[in-house]
Order: structure tokens, then C-alpha cells, then sequence
């Protein structure tokens, strides 16, 4: 059919069940990498349903309540944003870098039930081991919440965009731009507000790919950039068409070993 953009997904399912059978299948591999620390999608399964279990435990929520995320690039960040979802609450991405003023707006508006930040991480992690590694007993479906993202408010005031896990799921599963595989290695550079980082974030996690976090200072430094990329064997990256044309006058070694280079997001 002329013009078929239609692609197949598993529309039924939750981030959830996607995930825990990527861990069945490649318990072992690694998830996530963050400066000298890694994550196996085991263990990254296990931090996050702890976290969950903590959180279920010490606060009072409805499935679909909103959590705030303040936290900046870590390991401590995607396992917060699995357990969330794993608690049956929806994520709401908070740029730590925000002016207070913008931070208090997104965190009232969106009535946030609670915000994890390194406030929050310091407290669980005194109690961490009290907890079990099991997954939460949820229930959660594909058209469950699964995060808000509120947009710049450059035309006005920022509003609240609601993605649902199917939403993410059809993003991240039926992809036709790029592959995203067991081979992925993918090196996030969004804000964790910019939506971006819905395929950078889920993309690597929902098939059984590797996701590479570093510093702001890493990202803005051309040398630095090049240097963690080769050295993690990098091969699919996101960038704004600015810092893109930025750094291709800067430093073309950036993009040697790139596979896959995605640019959009401004002009």
C-alpha cells in the first residue's frame, strides 16, 4: 500500500513485561553504564523492584499518581524511573538544572504525590537491604500512565503531556528509523524533560541494548565526547541540529565508530 507507515508491536503489553522478559532472556548483559559503574539487566531489575518495593512501602499510592524525578544523569536515575513505573505511578522528569520557580510549577501542577531526589535516594539507601528484589504485585496495563512530560512553555505556560506505557512501547518496538537490537549502544545526551529521551531511555532498555549515561561537562566537551564514545564502542546517538553543527565544526572524530546518528529537536 502506497505510503504504509503501519508498523507491528506488542500493544497489549506494559514497559513492564517487555522488560522483565528482556532480563529473562539476557539476564547477564549489560544495561546500563555510568562512569565506571554497570548495571546487568538483572541487576538493574533487581535495584529497581527494590527501590519499588520501598517506595510502596513507605508512601501511600494510587496506580497513576504522579512521581517527580529530580536527579541529575546517574544510575540512580534509571532505576528510579523503573520503579516508579513498577509501583504503578507515572513519572514527571524534572531538569535539575530548572530555575526554582519552573521546578515549584511543574511539581504543583502536577499535584506530584511525592519527588525523588538525592534526599530521598539517602534515606532508602540506609533501608535498601529491608526490602526484597521481587517484582511488585501491580497491576498495570498498556494503557496505564506511564510518565508526564511538560513541554518548554515557550508559547506560554508549560502543560503536561501524558504518555501511556503503549505509547512508549509502539516508540521503542516498531521502530523503522534506526535498528535497536541486542547490538544497540546508545549514549544519552537529552535532559531527562526533553521527550528525546523516550527513545534513548527505552529504546536500548526495551531491546535488550546497552544505555551509556555520562556528565553534562562529558557532553559539551567535544574531546571528552569523542573519547567516551570510542571507549564504550558507542554506535547510536541523539543530538539538537545546533550542538550537532557545533560539534561537527569542532571535532568530526565525534562521530567515528557512530552507526546510527539521529538529529532533530530544534533548528
Amino acid at each position: 500500500t502506497f505510503n504504509a507507515t503501519d508498523q507491528p508491536y506488542p500493544k497489549d503489553k506494559t514497559l513492564v513485561q517487555i522488560f522483565e522478559s528482556q532480563v529473562e532472556q539476557t539476564p547477564n548483559a549489560v544495561a546500563l553504564l555510568f562512569e565506571d559503574s554497570s548495571l546487568t539487566y538483572r541487576e538493574l531489575d533487581e535495584a529497581s523492584n527494590r527501590l519499588a518495593h520501598y517506595l510502596l512501602a513507605t508512601y501511600t499510592f494510587d496506580v497513576e499518581d504522579f512521581i517527580g524525578i529530580n536527579l541529575e544523569r546517574s544510575t540512580d536515575l534509571i532505576v528510579s524511573l523503573l520503579a516508579i513505573i513498577k509501583s504503578g505511578c507515572a513519572y514527571v522528569p524534572i531538569d535539575a538544572n530548572y530555575p526554582e520557580d519552573r521546578i515549584s510549577y511543574i511539581e504543583q501542577n502536577s499535584n506530584c504525590k511525592l519527588v525523588i531526589d538525592q534526599e530521598v535516594m539517602r534515606s532508602y539507601e540506609k533501608e535498601a537491604l529491608r526490602y526484597g528484589v521481587g517484582s511488585p504485585e501491580v497491576v498495570l496495563s498498556s494503557d496505564t500512565l506511564a510518565y508526564v512530560m511538560y513541554t518548554s512553555g515557550s508559547t506560554g505556560t508549560p502543560k503536561g503531556v501524558m504518555v501511556t506505557h503503549q505509547n512508549i512501547v509502539s516508540l521503542c518496538t516498531s521502530c523503522d528509523y534506526i535498528d535497536l537490537s541486542e547490538d544497540t549502544i546508545l549514549l544519552a545526551t537529552g535532559s531527562v524533560s526533553f521527550d528525546a529521551t523516550t527513545i534513548e531511555f527505552w529504546g536500548p532498555l526495551l531491546n535488550g541494548g546497552q544505555l551509556v549515561l555520562t556528565d553534562k561537562d562529558t557532553l559539551l566537551n567535544t574531546d571528552r565526547l569523542a573519547a567516551t564514545i570510542f571507549e564504550h564502542s558507542v554506535n547510536t546517538l541523539w543530538m539538537t541540529a545546533s550542538w550537532f553543527h557545533q560539534v561537527t565544526e569542532e571535532n568530526l572524530s565525534v562521530f567515528k565508530g557512530l552507526k546510527y546518528l539521529m538529529v532533530g529537536g530544534d533548528k
